[in-house]
């Protein structure tokens, strides 16, 4: 049986159990991230600057061109962060498989790859639904509450009403989703074949449960982020003059004294809570998985012993 406690415990025990693969897991997550940033955004920040300080200047093509490697920078960053995904969930699910911080390159990352990029498609589609649909509200709204063309109180009403539905349907509906298909990577991994439809079934009447475990684990995550934030990047920013002076530090390539020990000790925190969330993801969905399925590869009642 699936237990919010359940679910929380086994993000818990898989920090506490693979602290190694955390490590390796977050610095290659922040490496990647840091190759993009020197990559593109740099390049993009100086590109805005210049083009700010002298209107015009900026060069169209090399724009798009920095545009296009965006869109294949975040397509790579995908492959990745579902490589390492994998990696957690193999070592969650399939603990007996011996690999360095369980990373492998096969059909498992593969298949995960292959759903991944799926569930992206479906997602953009589902989203330009909603758009047509909210389009054809607003439309009718607007007919209804002032067919004359003439402004008036019921037609601000309508608009008003009509975006506030379109915020919860925009908000509600990913994370519906997202939390009915959340066992379908731990599925994919221990099937060996891409599944989405048996994700569907086994989450069914039990999304209040997984939802409730789910968001504990985004809230202690966010916990740790929100300190590290004050701790370590507010006195960095502020020492540098403030963000705008942060950002044209960082756009000079200017990282020296302060800046570059904030941004050394920053990274160094920010990856292994990098990791540290991969592993709490990964093992909150392998316990959701394992209750839904009426397994358990965790012994959750000595994980906090």
């Amino acid at each position: 049986m699936v237990t919010v406690g359940g679910i929380i415990n086994g993000g818990v025990a898989l920090v506490r159990e693979r602290p190694l693969a955390i490590v390796v897991w977050g610095l290659l997550y922040m490496a990647a991230t840091f190759g993009m940033m020197t990559t593109v955004f740099v390049p993009f920040m100086q590109l805005t600057m210049a083009n700010a300080a002298r209107p015009g200047s900026i060069d169209p093509a090399r724009m798009f061109g920095l545009i296009g490697e965006m869109y294949l920078i975040n397509f790579l960053m995908l492959l990745l962060f579902t490589v390492l995904f994998a990696a957690a969930l193999r070592a969650a699910l399939r603990p007996a498989e011996r690999a360095f911080a369980s990373l492998r390159l096969g059909m498992d990352e593969l298949r995960l790859i292959g759903l991944a990029l799926l569930l992206t498609i479906a997602f953009f589609a589902m989203m330009m639904v909603v758009g047509i649909v909210m389009g054809i509200i607003f439309a009718a709204i607007g007919f209804a509450a002032g067919s004359d063309g003439a402004p008036n109180a019921a037609a601000f009403a309508g608009i008003g009403i009509g975006f506030a539905l379109m915020t919860v349907v925009i908000y509600a509906l990913p994370i519906f989703f997202a939390v009915r298909l959340s066992p379908a990577f731990a599925l994919t991994m221990l099937r060996r074949k891409i599944v989405v439809g048996e994700a569907w079934r086994l989450t069914r009447g039990n999304f209040w449960v997984l939802f409730g475990g789910y968001l504990v684990l985004g809230l202690m995550m966010m916990a740790v982020y929100l300190v590290i934030i004050l701790v370590v990047a507010v006195p960095v920013v502020s020492m540098n003059g403030g963000m705008q002076a942060f950002a044209t530090s960082m756009a000079q390539g200017q990282v020296g004294g302060a800046l570059g020990v904030g941004l050394v000790i920053g990274g160094a925190l920010l990856s292994l809570l990098a990791g540290a969330s991969i592993a709490t993801w990964a093992g909150g969905i392998a316990a959701a998985t394992n209750g839904l399925l009426g397994t358990t590869n965790i012994d959750y009642a000595e994980t906090f012993a």
